[in-house]
């Protein structure tokens, strides 16, 4: 089977899908189409196994670790079943891992904001230094802020999530600024606040 072959199979499974579904043809490829409906988008391609057509949910871009959804169908059984199969058997489980990512990923946005207003404030506070974004391929970014006082010392300011809390380490930094800095900590925790 062609592109041509399952271009036609997924149109006419988006048809049988309902209002809303479409075939988003500047998206295909040799091997299969995409099927839209909104921020659905579902992937349809042969199988690997012979007279199946596998169909698979297609994710946004995401550092959230979530299970992919595919199904496999039977070409002779036809559209009017493989969009039925679809409907009962992928859409439940793929709406469940597209919504989980959709809310995180903005949820990611807000936190990437937060801590780029709080670590450009200090940065502007040490002349020379600049945010830097630490990326992973498994998690969201942190970054953090190599500064250097003027007093004397040098250290790191990372900020994780919103940057509701900070990690200091610093080195070299004068024993008079170090005891004035822990107790200004230390005042505050006596009152019950966090640092």
């Amino acid at each position: 089977m062609r592109n041509r072959q399952i271009a036609a199979l997924a149109a006419d499974v988006a048809r049988r899908l309902g209002p809303g579904w479409a075939t988003d043809l500047d998206d295909d490829d040799y091997a299969g189409t995409h099927i839209v409906s909104g921020p659905v988008r579902l992937y349809i391609c042969r199988s690997r196994i012979a007279g199946q057509v596998n169909i698979s949910g297609s994710l946004p871009h995401t550092t959230l670790r979530v299970d992919r959804s595919d199904i496999n169908v039977s070409l002779a059984r036809g559209a009017k079943v493989i969009a039925a199969e679809i409907r009962r058997r992928l859409l439940p489980l793929y709406q469940a891992s597209l919504d989980r990512v959709l809310a995180y990923d903005v949820e990611q946005a807000h936190n990437h904001g937060a801590r780029e207003v709080t670590l450009g404030k200090i940065a502007a506070m040490f002349p020379g230094s600049h945010v830097r974004e630490i990326a992973s391929a498994y998690k969201a970014s942190d970054a953090d802020v190599v500064i250097e006082a003027r007093c004397g010392g040098r250290g790191t300011v990372q900020a994780s999530g919103d940057a509701a809390e900070l990690t200091l380490e610093l080195r070299g930094v004068p024993a008079d600024v170090a005891l004035r800095m822990l107790e200004l900590l230390a005042g505050n925790h006596a009152n019950g606040e966090t640092a």
